[in-house]
Order: C-alpha cells, then sequence, then structure tokens
C-alpha cells in the first residue's frame, strides 16, 4: 500500500463557510486583518451589503465593491454577484454546476434578491443561497412583505434534493413567522446553538435598531448536512458579526 493511498485514506472532507454582511467595508483595516487570517481556511464566503458606500464618505479605502473584496480574498478565489449587494465567493477547486439571481421582492425599483450557486466537490453538490432581507421601520417583525419573502426562498430551495445552505442578513427576530417558514424544512443553527446576537456595538452608530432587537443574520442547512463546528465570530468588522460554520 502506497503513501499517496494512506493519504487518501485518512482523508475526509471538510467545508468551511463564512456569512458576513460587511456594512459597505466601512472599517477597511480591520477586514483585511480579518480576512489576511482566514482566507487560506475558509472556502465559501457570502456577503451582504458589498456596494460602493463613497456616497455617504469620502474614505476611498473602503472595501465595498465585488472586485474590492477578491482582491482582498486573493487569486485562490472565485465569485458571482447580485449586482446589488450580494456576493458568493468560492475557491476555485469548487466547479459551479449552476448559477443564478432570484427576485423576491420588488417595490418600483427597489429590489431583493436570492443569490445562488450550486457549487461541487469531490461528488459533493451543494446548493448555496445568500439574501439580505427587507429592511423596515417598524423593526425586524413579520410584515407581509417579509412572510412572502421567506415563501419564495422556501419554495426555491424546495425544489433542490441536494445538501442546502442558506445564510445571510435576514433582517428577522428568531420569534417571527418569516423565519418559522424556512425552519419547516431546514435547521436554524442561530437557534439550535443558543446564540445570543449576531450585532456588534457597532449597530448603534447606524441608529437603526432598537437595543433589543439583537439578531439580523442566520444560517440554515438542510436536515442531511453534519454540522463540525458553528459559531458567531466575535472580531468586529462589521455592525453584523461573522457566521462560521463547518461541514463535513
Amino acid at each position: 500500500m502506497n503513501n499517496d493511498f494512506l493519504v487518501l485514506l485518512c482523508y475526509d472532507f471538510y467545508m468551511k463557510i463564512i456569512s458576513l454582511n460587511i456594512w459597505n467595508g466601512r472599517l477597511p483595516t480591520k477586514l483585511r486583518s480579518f480576512f489576511n487570517e482566514r482566507t487560506d481556511k475558509v472556502d465559501v464566503l457570502c456577503f451582504q451589503e458589498v456596494f460602493s458606500a463613497h456616497n455617504i464618505s469620502k474614505d476611498n479605502n473602503f472595501v465595498d465593491t465585488p472586485e474590492k473584496l477578491q482582491n482582498l480574498l486573493g487569486k485562490e478565489y472565485s465569485y458571482i454577484t447580485d449586482n446589488n449587494g450580494l456576493m458568493i465567493c468560492y475557491k476555485n477547486q469548487y466547479v459551479v454546476k449552476d448559477q443564478g439571481i432570484t427576485e423576491v421582492f420588488r417595490m418600483g425599483d427597489f429590489r431583493k434578491n436570492l443569490l445562488w450557486a450550486i457549487l461541487s466537490i469531490e461528488g459533493k453538490d451543494f446548493f448555496i443561497g445568500t439574501i439580505h432581507g427587507i429592511w423596515a421601520n417598524e423593526g425586524r417583525g413579520d410584515t407581509p412583505e417579509r412572510i412572502k419573502q421567506s415563501q419564495v426562498i422556501k419554495e426555491i430551495f424546495d425544489k433542490h434534493q441536494t445538501n442546502k445552505i442558506l445564510c445571510g442578513d435576514f433582517n428577522l427576530l428568531p420569534s417571527t413567522q418569516s423565519i418559522a417558514i424556512l425552519e419547516e424544512d431546514m435547521i436554524n443553527l442561530v437557534k439550535k446553538y443558543n446564540i445570543v446576537t449576531t450585532r456588534t456595538p457597532m449597530k448603534k452608530r447606524t441608529n437603526l435598531d432598537k437595543d433589543a432587537e439583537a439578531f439580523a443574520d442566520y444560517i440554515f442547512i438542510s436536515q442531511d448536512i453534519e454540522v463540525k463546528d458553528f459559531k458567531v465570530l466575535t472580531e468586529i468588522v462589521s455592525d453584523h458579526y461573522p457566521l462560521m460554520l463547518q461541514i463535513k
């Protein structure tokens, strides 16, 4: 038995995923440090709020476009984007079997999308989607629009019979019907792991949230996925904490 075969016998597959609302890249130094420490260990990154914030700041150092993020992550990664704030980055050894942008909400020129891709590696397929959900002045409770948004997302995910991962900034509280709809066929890891908040102290600077509304970000997985690790990373690189998932 040669050494190469022994290595194959000992090899275990793991995929590590990070989901993060980058807050338009307002904290470029912290983001650079965060990614420099992790890019060699992370397979897929799902981002929200990847669009230019220069209209609200004169700081051209913001990491606030897909091109800047890819330059930061390096040539190991490719990406897809909806050109409306969403981005999925993946290591080049993954094969993209399909990808798409599905509109889940529209009001005039304002829209919300689900950005998704089927990534394949070593004969395993993963249907991965990310979203930045509807924001409302009323807070993060249910609205008819948010319930409809969840129903559309669920319909999309129900069509795919493979390993499924849904992540992003949903702008929703855990107790909402909108979240319950997504939990019907998938596991809500934020709830399962008793996460107490996904928002950093920086959120108060946005002046958008009530102090009690400590949740916005979630990762949902299909029942067949085995979790090796799930946690909220406590580095402050945004007004949202990064969520990290590692699966077997």
